[in-house]
């Protein structure tokens, strides 16, 4: 007889960013199958940021210990915890799996490099500027390094909470060792993080695969240019590590329209540095995910210029199952989806020749029209597309995590 599955997915916000998306439709697919799913977020149940908090929430604890009486899991799946519920919450669960009530699951999918690095994001700052660390080495990090490099672009402070937040629950409380295993979105981080203890599995995560979004409503604003120049649309936090105000320097000159949707700290300096290098650019701020994916199936390519090692971006599967082409760093696990789906050029987004020659391939590309050959473009067609993003789907996603969970929970019960 089947073993009843209870989950309870754990997350810092309800609705962020790609590690809430994901988390909320685990939660709608793990119910889809039957499984019985609940969800968890710091912001839900109203835990506040604090500076001691982020070493070790007692609050983030003790509203989580509630949720996990009242809802009595043998699967608790975490996503991001560090930002708002803290590792601390790693303890409550260790003692959670002490008390023996059958066995229970306790795993992570890992959206960045938190486990690993003070900074999630691989990168540390020398005057301000950004650097991916060396990924090869072992640690990556030493124990000196914690403290004598700034691991945060906002300054030595918050990059001294983020090396005491590592340091503490990793290196000297091994908090990491509750869990059970840790999922990998790409093949990359999976390689990444198999140097923390826990077993890794590289499981996909879901890609909304419904119907094309349909055109989006008239852009005013817009309208008399978007036929007649090559656009590319960015799509995301406006930040340092995401590369855009980079982008847009060494890409200038090869003349093209730019379309950028979402908000951040690097907004105002990305304008200023578009009407100096005289790249046309529009600047939309948030839209809705429905109005965001509309552009992106209108767009003649997106543009992903990270300069950190990003994990497995949904964005770029929103491109993917909306047929547009995507130019993107050739860091972290873009470069495997992109090979895997076909779906468009790397570039280092340090060299300004390899960036203008990614936006020049797309060009051609988009040259050469619908009516080319299949063997004249880079694309798969519609129907190989189609295919690949099956497996990746909602439904098999959620098929995926309760064989995994089985799998843990059989070799954690009792002979």
């Amino acid at each position: 007889m089947p073993r009843p599955i209870r989950v309870l997915v754990v997350n810092d916000y309800g609705e962020l960013g790609g590690a809430e998306v994901v988390a909320n439709q685990s939660v709608e697919g793990l119910r889809d199958t039957g499984v019985e799913a609940s969800l968890f977020t710091g912001d839900g149940a109203g835990v506040r940021r604090s500076p001691v908090g982020y070493l070790d929430s007692r609050p983030a604890r003790r509203l989580l210990r509630a949720a996990l009486e009242k809802h009595r899991p043998n699967v608790v799946h975490l996503h991001n915890f560090y930002h708002l519920l803290s590792p601390g919450i790693l303890a409550t669960l260790a003692r959670y799996k002490r008390e023996g009530r059958g066995p229970i699951a306790v795993v992570a999918t890992a959206h960045d490099a938190h486990l690993v690095c003070p900074n999630p994001s691989l990168l540390r700052y020398t005057r301000g500027h950004p650097e991916v660390i060396d990924t090869n080495r072992h640690p990556l990090v030493s124990n000196t390094e914690l403290f004598t490099r700034v691991w945060d672009r906002r300054g030595p402070l918050v990059s001294a909470a983020r090396s005491l937040q590592h340091l503490v629950n990793y290196r000297v409380l091994a908090r990491h060792r509750t869990l059970d295993a840790i999922f990998a979105p790409s093949r990359w981080y999976a390689n990444l993080l198999a140097r923390v203890g826990p077993e890794v599995r590289f499981v996909p995560n879901p890609v909304d695969t419904g119907p094309r979004a349909a055109p989006p409503p008239a852009d005013p604003v817009s309208a008399d240019t978007r036929n007649d120049r090559f656009t590319l649309l960015f799509v995301g936090r406006v930040e340092p590590d995401k590369g855009l105000a980079l982008f847009i320097e060494r890409a200038s000159r090869t003349g093209f329209r730019l379309d950028v949707v979402g908000t951040g700290s690097d907004l105002e300096r990305c304008k200023r540095i578009a009407v100096e290098q005289g790249v046309e650019a529009v600047f939309y701020g948030r839209l809705s995910h429905t109005e965001t994916k509309h552009r992106i199936a209108q767009t003649d390519a997106l543009v992903l210029p990270s300069v950190w090692p990003e994990n497995a971006p949904l964005v770029l599967f929103e491109a993917v199952a909306a047929g547009t082409p995507v130019i993107a760093g050739n860091l972290g696990g873009i470069p495997e989806i992109i090979e895997e789906f076909r779906a468009g050029w790397c570039f280092d987004p340090t060299d300004t020749e390899s960036v203008c020659s990614a936006i020049d391939a797309a060009r051609r590309e988009h040259d050469r029209g619908p009516d080319a050959s299949q063997q004249e473009r880079i694309a798969l067609t519609a129907a190989e597309t189609s295919r690949l993003l099956a497996d990746r789907s909602t439904k098999a996603h959620a098929i995926t995590l309760v064989e995994r969970y089985n799998e843990i929970l059989d070799a954690a019960a009792p002979d």
